[in-house]
């Protein structure tokens, strides 16, 4: 019988899906235990007796629930969406060299991400030179462009584009 054991174990040492077997089988054990703690703790309020035991016997363990404290205050008032203005037009355009975020989200596909990036790339210009400068803004490329330049001018005394 020991000579069978021992070669039973030497077979086994020298397998090579034996590390990989124990590691599976010692993590579903602890997924296991974990799994049995926690529902155990979330049933009863409490450490488990089992883990209780293991633990000092002068200071019992106990889990509390959070502490949140009461107000008699009522809760903010939601905020009101802000009613944005009409959508930029061929009459009623925007400019990209005076506008503030709210005027550049009159544009398709502007929000207030995009909105910004043309701020600080119009801080980092100074002024926008020409509306294709509009492509070195993340997310605006040729077809976006195209969408815009109708809806768009430089400054209110270019004339045109």
């Amino acid at each position: 019988m020991k000579l069978s054991l021992r070669k039973a174990r030497e077979t086994l040492a020298s397998s090579t899906l034996t590390k990989p077997l124990l590691r599976v089988a010692v993590a579903i054990v602890s997924v296991v235990v974990l799994a049995w703690i926690g529902r155990s703790v979330i049933a009863g309020g409490a450490i488990p007796p089992a883990v209780a035991s293991t633990a000092s016997a002068e200071a019992p363990v106990a889990i509390a629930p959070p502490v949140v404290p009461a107000t008699d205050a009522a809760p903010p008032p939601p905020i009101p969406m802000q009613q944005h203005a009409a959508r930029a037009s061929p009459d009623d355009p925007v400019y990209l060299n005076d506008a503030t975020v709210e005027d550049l989200r009159r544009l398709p596909g502007i929000g207030d991400k995009r909105a910004l990036a043309i701020l600080e790339l119009r801080a980092k210009l100074g002024r926008f030179k020409q509306v294709d400068d509009l492509l070195r803004v993340k997310g605006i490329g040729r077809a976006t462009l195209k969408k815009l330049r109708p809806l768009v001018r430089l400054a209110r005394d270019d004339g045109g584009r």
